[in-house]
């Protein structure tokens, strides 16, 4: 296991980089190679940005969070642009308790 990697926009791995976090800056699109690369697979744990999570399939983001093989964590970009994909509705609304 490696370091921490940030997987989305330049500004923000910026940002990340600052903090001494390792960083992907790709294009939207690229996200689901991004997260198969040997770096991200090598890491202790995969940030990836929110506008990058809402570019893929939902079921392939479901499937790298299930897998947690690294773990991966969903954190807003720089201008907070994208929502995060609202997981415990999701959950909720799977066992009944959210209608």
């Amino acid at each position: 296991m490696g370091n921490i990697l940030f997987i989305g926009d330049e500004i923000s791995a910026a940002a990340y980089r600052l903090a001494g976090i390792q960083t992907l800056s790709i294009a939207p699109p690229d996200t689901v190679s991004a997260l198969n690369d040997p770096q991200a697979k090598h890491s202790a744990l995969i940030l990836l940005s929110a506008a990058h999570a809402n570019a893929i399939r939902q079921a392939d983001l479901h499937e790298h969070i299930r897998q947690a093989d690294p773990p991966l964590m969903i954190v807003s970009d720089v201008g907070d642009t994208c929502k995060k994909p609202d997981f415990l509705s999701l959950i909720k609304r799977r066992l009944g308790v959210l209608k």
